[in-house]
């Protein structure tokens, strides 16, 4: 399978996810419900390596290699963009890849309450938003701060894992690699050096879309005031 060849497929056929584990066919998750990929074998080990290798840089693969588990985004084209969960299931590779929309839909392209613009343009406070995996959490964080982008003259900084969309005039920080000259996060920094740098810092506006550390309340506080 060429990894360009599944990807155009599963855009072809709308689907939202690819799912690549070992002795199955390639999985699409289309309107919510898994299905293999029509005409397409089995996947061994060293398939799904492959593919695995040809996504991730080198130091992506030595984390992997590390954690047994590994999230990440891999740029298809300028406009076309996937994230990525790589993770060991029974001693095999397996990947679980998200197709994001080559646009940021609007606030108002998602149905969204209009509160969601208003929460987006206050100048401190904590948005938490959550649901189940695919119900649109990234995709809804993405669309309010781009309408604040839009609105307003800020400076916006992101702090997630992985960048996801990319919008343009906002600093966006992931742990992993630079995406288009961005600023890259150290991974020995930790989600609450980050945030403690930016408070302390000039930035007037700060988001986290993607938390899986551990963020000590104090820092967490101090965001929620905001810096006097």
């Amino acid at each position: 399978m060429v990894l360009q060849e599944l990807f155009n497929k599963a855009k072809n056929l709308r689907a939202s996810d690819i799912h690549l584990i070992t002795s199955c066919p390639p999985l699409l998750r289309i309107d919510g419900n898994l299905q293999p990929l029509d005409g397409t074998e089995p996947l061994n080990d060293d398939d799904i390596n492959r593919l695995f290798t040809e996504l991730a840089s080198l130091e992506q693969r030595e984390l992997f290699n590390r954690d047994s588990e590994l999230d990440f985004a891999y740029n298809i084209s300028e406009a076309w963009r996937v994230r990525c969960n790589a993770y060991r299931q029974q001693g095999s590779t397996c990947m679980a890849i998200r197709l994001l929309p080559s646009k940021i839909p609007t606030i108002d392209d998602m149905g969204l309450p209009q509160v969601c613009k208003e929460l987006i343009m206050r100048p401190r406070g904590l948005i938490i938003i959550t649901g189940p995996t695919g119900s649109g959490k990234s995709t809804t964080l993405a669309a309010m701060i781009q309408h604040l982008n839009m609105t307003e003259r800020r400076h916006v900084v992101t702090i997630e894992d992985p960048v996801e969309y990319q919008i343009e005039g906002i600093t966006q920080k992931g742990n992993t690699k630079i995406v288009k000259g961005l600023v890259p996060l150290s991974e020995v920094c930790g989600y609450a050096t980050s945030i403690r740098s930016l408070t302390q810092g000039r930035a007037t506006y700060t988001m986290e879309p993607s938390c899986y550390q551990e963020v000590p309340k104090h820092i967490m506080e101090k965001i929620m005031e905001g810096r006097k």
